[in-house]
């Protein structure tokens, strides 16, 4: 089993060090830096299998994509987080833009987010989003957001409207 990291304790000059926080703050967290925590981590919403829905927007301001379907809170096991974001986008305009939220706060630029999409009609989207500089085990809210470039309908589905074929997926690892 892997050691748990403990975060660094500050010194004093002439501290005497006990063995325990010598095992503790050099031997483990050592050892957790050598072996790091891996594996998937809560957050896994199949909106295609789950509902066959479809997300609708005319907003021009950044909204949720769905309330629930799309957005998890989720402790990661280290400082990184994978999200990743799968199914189609069609328009009534041409473009439609989509980001992540970090409880709350955007990744990409406040206008066009980190996603641009041009729809011409019907555009299949698989975006992954790394997210750094988390601290392990302190919990996120992770959130797709999106919203269309000027007065338009945007519908974001779980399935291709020629064949119906579920592919939506919304997902949140902790590698």
């Amino acid at each position: 089993m892997a050691a748990t990291w403990t975060a660094p304790k500050t010194w004093a000059v002439d501290t005497v060090l006990p063995a325990a926080d010598l095992n503790t703050y050099v031997r483990d967290n050592t050892e957790a830096l050598a072996s790091p925590p891996q594996g998937f981590a809560a957050g896994l919403a199949d909106y295609g299998n789950a509902s066959n829905s479809l997300y609708t927007t005319t907003s021009t301001s950044f909204v949720p994509l769905h309330a629930t379907d799309t957005e998890v809170n989720i402790a990661p096991l280290g400082t990184i987080l994978i999200a990743h974001l799968q199914g189609f986008l069609t328009t009534t305009a041409s473009q439609v833009v989509l980001d992540l939220q970090i409880d709350g706060v955007p990744l990409g630029d406040a206008s066009f987010g980190s996603l641009r999409v041009q729809t011409s009609p019907e555009e299949r989207i698989n975006n992954s989003w790394l997210i750094t500089g988390l601290t392990p085990g302190v919990s996120v809210e992770v959130k797709v957001v999106w919203r269309v470039i000027s007065s338009a309908t945007a519908t974001f589905s779980s399935s291709f409207s020629t064949n119906k074929k579920n592919v939506g997926i919304f997902y949140v690892i902790s590698p």
